[in-house]
């Protein structure tokens, strides 16, 4: 997945325009680590210390949950985004990489 983001900056964007796509996609991935530490620790947070039952069920939860929004999210991304653009914003989208 991180390199598609430089993929899709070089179909995309235009050359002044690329570092920076790659740049917030890169911010995006810290990010997103980092909440979603911040979403574990508050979700297993109800769960009474010792409770083994309790975390093996928030956890199952959770991944169901994780995996329900990922499924969505794909299938929104490929229905409704185009694997180039009608007009590539330089000579180097042309281009395929191999």
């Amino acid at each position: 997945m991180l390199t598609g983001t430089t993929t899709f900056a070089n179909f995309w964007m235009s050359e002044k325009e690329r570092p920076f796509a790659i740049a917030i996609s890169n911010m995006g991935v810290a990010l997103g680590n980092m909440v979603s530490f911040v979403i574990s620790g508050l979700y297993f947070a109800g769960v009474p210390k010792g409770d083994n039952a309790g975390y093996i069920k928030a956890n199952q939860e959770m991944t169901l949950l994780q995996n329900y929004l990922c499924t969505a999210a794909y299938l929104i991304f490929f229905i409704l985004v185009r694997e180039k653009p009608e007009y590539p914003p330089c000579e180097a989208a042309t281009h395929k990489i191999e």
